[in-house]
């Protein structure tokens, strides 16, 4: 159940070629500089929209399908020049692959580690993305603890809302 919870951030499947991309050492080195939002309050929404798995019962299947609660995110200036891993995957640590931008149209491939579980969870990310908004759609695939895979279609929306506000979580 770790996994399963762990899949529920905003914010994963298979092999793909490409360069990986670190986002400990992307923000320094530039490879992402095209996906930088504007700096300030944001809003992200998010629901998972199917789950599949070998042998997963349908009480849990229910379980997982749905909204999950609206988070609002002051990005710092810093935090917004890599929103990949701020405010798309909600975690660092992960490595993307394959990612491309054109014009509003973002694709690739997201991989984050998760503690305690046999594997890495895996994305793939296709939608809309700008600087003050994005719609994806994702496809996340972890392992379960006995191994078999866990698959769920997660459609996640963020906005820019405005500046910060006093007490705003950063």
């Amino acid at each position: 159940m770790r996994a399963i919870a762990a899949l529920l951030f905003a914010g994963m499947v298979g092999g793909c070629g490409g360069a990986e991309v670190n986002d400990a050492h992307a923000n320094a080195s530039g490879e992402l500089a095209a996906f930088q939002v504007e700096p300030g309050l944001w809003e992200v929404a998010s629901a998972v929209v199917a789950a599949r798995g070998r042998n997963l019962p349908l009480q849990v299947r229910n379980r997982l399908v749905g909204p999950r609660p609206t988070r609002r995110y002051c990005l710092t200036p810093v935090q917004a020049a890599r929103p990949m891993a701020d405010l798309i995957a909600g975690r660092r640590g992960c490595v993307y692959r394959d990612l491309m931008l054109d014009g509003e149209r973002l694709t690739g491939m997201m991989g984050c580690p998760e503690p305690g579980a046999p594997g890495p969870t895996m994305a793939r990310l296709d939608g809309n993305y700008g600087r003050t908004s994005y719609d994806l759609r994702m496809e996340m695939t972890s392992p379960m603890p006995d191994g078999t895979p866990l698959t769920l279609e997660v459609r996640t929306r963020g906005r820019r809302l405005g500046a910060c506000g006093e007490g705003e979580r950063r």
